[in-house]
């Protein structure tokens, strides 16, 4: 059963020790790692442009992708999303800017995620998408996820 965080839960986790952003994306990492990281090479380097992590998929994984895929991971922590608010253009931009990141340098994700606290609204799970090319597929995983 997928746990399923709140606006208050979200609240708790900014009163951890060290930065909400580094402790969001040591979150994600663990996820990832402990759900994925048997099926794939993990690959993190200090500031890999566009995205926090990448997995090499070496083995098929149904809800990422084929054998040889590569899934890149940006984990973004802008508080938690208030429900029925969209993104701000700033936050918009940030995230066109670390796909854009993500696209220029090698190796570019086949999958590029974006983990954020909180749940989009249908506009932006639309905008979110309208990014995805034929190279790259762009996708949101959220609390609710």
């Amino acid at each position: 059963m997928p746990i399923r965080l709140t606006q208050e839960d979200w609240q708790a986790f900014e009163r951890l020790d060290g930065s909400p952003q580094a402790n969001f994306e040591a979150l994600w990492r663990a996820l990832v790692l402990s759900n994925y990281g048997g099926k794939g090479r993990f690959l993190e380097y200090k500031n890999h442009p566009g995205v926090e992590f990448l997995l090499h998929i070496t083995d098929d994984i149904p809800a990422l992708g084929p054998t040889g895929y590569i899934v890149g991971w940006q984990c973004k922590y802008y508080g938690s999303i208030r429900e029925g608010k969209s993104l701000t253009k700033t936050q918009r931009k940030d995230i066109m800017e670390s796909l854009a990141k993500s696209k220029e340098h090698s190796p570019a994700p086949g999958k590029w995620i974006l983990c954020i606290p909180g749940k989009l609204t249908k506009k932006d799970v639309d905008w979110l998408h309208s990014l995805s090319t034929t190279a790259t597929e762009v996708l949101e995983w959220t609390d609710e996820d």
